[in-house]
């Protein structure tokens, strides 16, 4: 995934559906790998390192409204519970990316690793959407 996608997206020079056609292929992937981890009946997964590429010192800062840009995202259906977990985890696993408070940083955890953290409701994404746009 490419620190320049990632900032078209959210600035809206990116669809999301142009966006999930770039990371298809590494998402199709990650689901492929938990799939095998699955079947195999393993406990946890584990997935393939996730790389966030950037042209050097390239930074992106996530605010709030990143997190309420990927809620809408996801309860409009453009973006998958996967699609979210893959994203996230390139956001806090970056050294490229740096996050606002740690509230946002709680934020975005709350959207990564559903098999630590629970599946991300859309009652979640709509909490979300609320609490930081009051």
């Amino acid at each position: 995934m490419r620190l320049s996608d990632l900032k078209k997206l959210f600035k809206d020079e990116l669809s999301v559906k142009e966006f999930r056609a770039l990371i298809k292929t590494e998402v199709d992937a990650m689901l492929e790998h938990d799939r095998l981890i699955k079947k195999q009946k393993k406990i946890g997964t584990t997935y393939p390192p996730i790389t966030l590429l950037s042209n050097g010192d390239d930074f992106i800062e996530i605010t709030e409204k990143e997190v309420v840009f990927l809620c809408k995202a996801y309860l409009e259906d453009l973006l998958t519970v996967s699609d979210l977990d893959y994203i996230t985890d390139a956001l806090t696993m970056a050294e490229c990316v740096r996050i606002a408070s740690e509230e946002v940083f709680e934020m975005i955890e709350a959207m990564n690793t559903p098999s630590v953290n629970g599946v991300f409701t859309k009652e979640r994404a709509q909490y979300l959407i609320e609490k930081f746009t009051d």
